[in-house]
């Protein structure tokens, strides 16, 4: 169904704390990496080609030194998505002390102005819906829908990726009638 958004689906199963990285989706859209980062641990030197989104599965601090000296003092709670524009010659360090998760969602396309249709999620659905980034090339929705819960029909202007944060199962249908399911942890 064109309406349902890509699933990362079986995302804890994919990367456990012992695994550094998994890529569980890449398309021409978008490459999303799983990572578990251990503490203490800077990584090499390196830039990143690609806007990404960031968004954290753990509580976490990380320090990013880039090569000009500057220092980032990251600091993140789970759930937390982050904006991390293409460039810059960097190393990256856990410095909090446990090891965390992040799912960087490179984003492989220039961004469009979007027009959001009259059924957009957030329109349809404000209860459960809350932009938490939005700009020309990303939109990052919250979505809380309660168990059991029917939501009113709304469509996907965009290709997407879905990061659970507890168990869940999903029915969707489309303009046909057609039902689709997805589920996963």
């Amino acid at each position: 169904i064109p309406a349902l958004p890509l699933l990362l689906a079986g995302l804890f199963a994919a990367s456990p704390l012992g695994a550094q990285r998994a890529v569980p989706i890449e398309n021409d859209h978008v490459r999303v990496v799983v990572v578990t980062d251990p503490p203490n641990r800077k990584g090499r030197m390196h830039e990143h080609s690609m806007n990404r989104v960031m968004v954290y599965l753990d509580a976490g601090h990380q320090q990013i030194r880039w090569q000009d000296g500057r220092v980032d003092d990251l600091k993140f709670q789970p759930g937390e998505p982050l904006w991390s524009a293409a460039g810059g010659m960097h190393t990256s360090e856990n410095v909090g002390g446990a090891p965390y998760r992040i799912v960087e969602i490179e984003l492989r396309r220039t961004g469009r102005k979007v027009r959001f249709p009259a059924a957009d999620p957030v329109r349809a659905a404000p209860q459960v819906h809350r932009v938490l980034m939005e700009n020309d090339q990303v939109r990052v929705l919250k979505a809380s829908i309660p168990h059991g819960a029917r939501l009113a029909r709304h469509e996907q202007t965009r290709p997407g990726v879905l990061v659970p944060r507890a168990e869940y199962t999903l029915r969707a249908a489309d303009s046909m009638g057609r039902t689709s399911t997805a589920s996963g942890k």
